[in-house]
């Protein structure tokens, strides 16, 4: 097996390639979409909660766990970013002009 080596220009143009990329996104885009994949796990946990306990024999309990604590984490991460924005808009509005 040949080993070929690394090229240090390839690994450059990823980072700005993923940069240039991430500069194309709104804010307002960004919190979109983390709310919506918020929502969509907190809706697979309870469809999977839901499954289980009503006997579903394809739901384990080890993945329906694991689901609704990415959903808890996710709705925590949430919350905490509404909160640092609510600070950070009430700082602004003490702000003098």
């Amino acid at each position: 097996m040949k080993i070929s080596s690394v090229d240090v220009n390839y690994s450059n143009k990823l980072l700005v390639n993923n940069e240039s990329s991430k500069n194309n996104v709104s804010f307002g885009d960004l919190l979109s979409n983390a709310l919506r994949k918020t929502n969509e796990l907190q809706l697979v946990a309870d469809e999977k909660a839901r499954a289980f306990s009503l006997g579903d024999s394809t739901v384990d309990i080890s993945d329906l766990m694991i689901s609704m604590e990415k959903a808890g984490l996710a709705l925590s991460l949430t919350i905490e970013i509404r909160n640092k924005l609510l600070e950070s808009y009430q700082e602004i509005m003490r702000m003098q002009v």
